[in-house]
């Protein structure tokens, strides 16, 4: 059954897309983006054809490509900082064509777009997000496409496990161990970091690959107590982009107060990131897939007995188990 399913079956609700001109201003993207509790959205050219998406996490390493070459921003004074994001905030009147431009410089070509339609299969979809694709661009056919909706990872993992029942339980009840879902190193940040150390952290000197998140833990023991990812960049403005130079925890509790006030689907997002959801190495496929599905989270934190990130565990890993087995 799931290899004759198109994508068509699987599409979200009809919802408003939004997406950017090319010389739509970076400070304007940000505000829609905002109003809209949107990470990205889509960068269209005069005859509506998509060139690329653009997220927040884009823009903030476009701010701080704009930063003296030869600052070192993990090393510098609050003082400094403030001055350094003060002279950053020029990025306003920019078009957003240069933030595309340096995503497209900086991602993997499968990070960036490949249009489907309604028709295209869905296995085709799941190789797509196996080979690291996060959101796909749903098209009319024709030669005057126009752009329908967007679909994601999270649209297909809820499909995925209601699949686990028919799968066999030697399969699903094996550990991430076991099918070889650990990863061997895991890139932390301490919680005394400010929020723009922690985003330099996951992308050094702006060089691929990115990193989407990184877990935060407690410098003296070790511990993981919270998540930074790119999601936590919802609600960042041109007027408070200062936030940046709070220790992380300090701004994902800011970001989680700002946001009560408005958005209930940002306050949980921001919740989520204060109170990580973990796994271990003996968790099996099963309890998995249903944690990753329950919780809409893009990763979990494999930790050992101390509670330390020793993996990560994401959509991505889960197609890549899913999709050999849909095709035999």
């Amino acid at each position: 059954m799931f290899k004759d399913l198109s994508v068509g079956d699987i599409l979200p609700p009809p919802r408003k897309v939004t997406y950017f001109h090319l010389n739509d201003r970076v400070g304007d993207c940000i505000k829609i983006l905002d109003n809209e509790m949107l990470l990205s959205a889509p960068v269209v050219d005069d005859n509506q054809k998509i060139l690329g998406i653009v997220d927040m996490l884009d823009i903030v390493l476009y701010v701080i490509g704009l930063f003296p070459k030869d600052v070192d921003i993990e090393h510098l004074t609050h003082t400094q900082l403030k001055d350094v994001v003060v002279t950053g905030e020029r990025y306003a009147q920019t078009p957003i064509s240069s933030v595309l431009e340096l995503s497209l410089a900086i991602k993997l070509d499968y990070e960036h777009i490949f249009p489907v339609t309604k028709r295209t299969p869905l296995l085709k979809l799941m190789e797509m997000f196996t080979e690291g694709v996060h959101r796909v661009p749903v098209i009319t056919e024709g030669k005057e496409a126009q752009l329908l909706n967007i679909v994601s990872q999270s649209d297909l993992i809820s499909i995925l496990a209601q699949c686990l029942s028919v799968l066999d339980d030697s399969f699903k009840k094996k550990t991430l161990e076991e099918l070889g879902l650990i990863t061997e190193h895991v890139t932390c940040a301490q919680n005394s970091m400010t929020t723009i150390q922690v985003l330099m952290r996951m992308n050094k000197e702006i060089r691929r690959p990115i990193l989407g998140a990184l877990p935060v833990v407690d410098e003296n023991t070790g511990e993981i107590i919270g998540t930074f990812s790119a999601s936590n960049l919802k609600g960042l403005r041109r007027g408070n982009f200062v936030s940046l130079l709070m220790p992380v925890m300090e701004y994902l509790q800011f970001q989680l107060q700002e946001n009560t006030k408005r958005h209930f689907q940002a306050t949980i997002q921001h919740h989520k990131a204060l109170h990580p959801v973990t796994c271990t190495k003996d968790t099996t496929f099963e309890e998995l897939v249903m944690k990753l599905a329950s919780t809409k989270i893009h990763r979990i934190w494999v930790v050992n007995d101390m509670k330390f990130p020793v993996g990560v565990v994401s959509y991505g890993d889960v197609f890549k188990v899913f999709f050999p087995w849909f095709q035999s």
